[in-house]
């Protein structure tokens, strides 16, 4: 039922009665929030009561919910906080690089069941505004169109729109503001409640948590496609009770010696795959050799097809807090120019 519903709501399918009644069912504990009979509070103690069990089940549901991309996330937690607040729109809109516009990139209208986005507002026309969202961790608008930091909307936005309260949040990724949250309520002036403002802090936190997400997974893969092209192969060693034991390789180890990234990542690779007359080279202690930790030197590693490759190796090695040997980093490059074997020397050895 829950892979039925997460595909349905960010395509508009679900009606917001439908979402309430799953929500209700899910798993409670003992808290005074549920199961409180109506006879026995007041009609604002249980609207209250209500309220915070949806906010509460909302939540969970943001926890119970995987990676599902930022589009699809953004979607789903713009339906969510519109149903659980009985709020008619909300949206979430990111900065330009030079912060002098935010961008919609989504907005749910709750009345007509309805994403879209492309909306750009410029800091030059709201410049209270903006400002505002640079310092504040929430703004409070129960009557938007006279709040000091909202009426600048008024005319061109809140009026026509019929919207009279606004609850917004910053988004913060990277520990700056890179975005807002907005819920824009459309009738009587509405008060918001403490409750509620936390809550809209807790899917701001959420937004942003997705925003770091994709710009990581955007960050790696174009991090991949360079490391994919790179005519050299960058490789990492953890040193671990008196061995070198190698943790990664770069996808060109495959051009340059034939063998997948897999296959290279062994200890016992490394020691067989060099030539017999190199191996003296990587003899001593792991610190030897190194000059402000950093050492160059050039060495003979088979290729797949039983050749052999001059290896120009530049490592780097990196040491724990008591100073003892942590990490190498190195890369190799191949040397095409050398006649023989002969030629291979140390660089820069002590």
């Amino acid at each position: 039922m829950q892979s039925v519903q997460w595909h349905n709501l960010c395509n508009g399918a679900i009606s917001g009665d439908f979402f309430r009644r799953c929500t209700t069912r899910l798993p409670m504990s003992d808290s005074p929030i549920t199961n409180i009979p109506d006879k026995a509070v007041s009609d604002s103690r249980r609207i209250e009561q209500e309220r915070l069990l949806r906010q509460r089940n909302a939540l969970i549901a943001i926890t119970q919910q995987g990676d599902a991309g930022l589009d699809t996330t953004i979607k789903y937690l713009t339906y969510l906080t519109a149903v659980t607040l009985e709020t008619d729109r909300v949206s979430v809109w990111l900065y330009n690089d030079g912060n002098t516009a935010i961008r919609c990139i989504d907005l749910y209208e709750l009345s007509k069941n309805l994403h879209s986005a492309g909306a750009i507002l410029k800091a030059e026309d709201y410049p209270m505004y903006f400002q505002a969202m640079a310092g504040l961790n929430v703004i409070v608008a129960n009557d938007a169109q006279e709040d000091r930091y909202t009426r600048e909307f008024t005319g061109d936005y809140l009026k026509p729109l019929g919207i009279t309260s606004m609850l917004d949040a910053p988004l913060r990724t990277g520990g700056v503001v890179s975005g807002v949250l907005c819920h824009e309520h459309i009738g009587p002036e509405r008060v918001w409640t403490t409750d509620e403002q936390t809550f809209v802090l807790s899917v701001a936190n959420a937004i942003s948590l997705a925003l770091e997400r994709a710009e990581h997974q955007a960050s790696h893969a174009q991090l991949e496609r360079l490391l994919e092209h790179c005519p050299a192969v960058i490789f990492r060693l953890r040193v671990q009770d008196g061995k070198v034991i190698p943790v990664s390789a770069s996808p060109y180890i495959i051009r340059l010696l034939g063998y997948s990234i897999e296959e290279v990542i062994t200890y016992e690779w490394w020691h067989e795959s060099l030539h017999p007359d190199d191996l003296y080279l990587l003899d001593g202690s792991i610190g030897e050799g190194f000059i402000d930790n950093k050492r160059s030197f050039e060495y003979r590693v088979r290729h797949k097809d039983g050749g052999y490759r001059l290896i120009e190796d530049h490592r780097t090695l990196f040491r724990n807090a008591a100073g003892e040997p942590d990490e190498i980093i190195g890369v190799w490059i191949e040397r095409i120019n050398r006649k023989g074997p002969q030629e291979i020397k140390s660089l820069g050895v002590g």
